[in-house]
């Protein structure tokens, strides 16, 4: 479960993984507008990429949220707030506040990558919450990468 604080957030999803991910930005941007949100997303392409329109319109309603979109393909010419990066999400330099509670989901690499990356930035194991959409293959080894 999330904490209800005014903690940043960080939210990582790929592909259909935005379906959660997109239903707790709803609520953030409506409960807590001013919370610092950080959404990074990884598709296929631009237009594959599921409630885009929705994700961007509370981008905008926030006072401190940003997006940040990966594509396989064609990010040069995705339509995002941001410029869309190339290829897979690689989360070793972006913009993750040092006391951010993280929220992901989406295939089970992906998360593995993802949590990794973010262990080896400092984000201790407590704060990094995922939901699976399968098998949950961590239950028995929550602290494995």
């Amino acid at each position: 479960m999330l904490d209800d604080t005014e903690r940043p957030l960080v939210l990582v999803s790929a592909g259909i993984g935005i379906t959660p991910v997109a239903a707790i930005f709803e609520d953030l941007s409506r409960r807590r507008p001013r919370r610092t949100v950080r959404l990074f997303h990884a598709d296929r392409a631009h237009d594959t990429h599921a409630l885009y329109a929705s994700l961007r319109r509370q981008v905008l309603a926030m006072d401190d949220a940003r997006a940040q979109n990966w594509y396989e393909t064609d990010a040069e010419l995705a339509p995002t707030l941001y410029p869309a990066l190339p290829g897979y999400m690689d989360l070793a330099d972006v913009d993750v506040p040092d006391d951010a509670t993280v929220f992901m989901c989406g295939p089970l690499p992906f998360m593995r990558a993802s949590r990794a990356t973010l262990l080896s930035r400092g984000i201790p194991s407590e704060r990094i919450h995922y939901e699976v959409f399968g098998p949950d293959l961590w239950a028995q080894q929550p602290d494995a990468a």
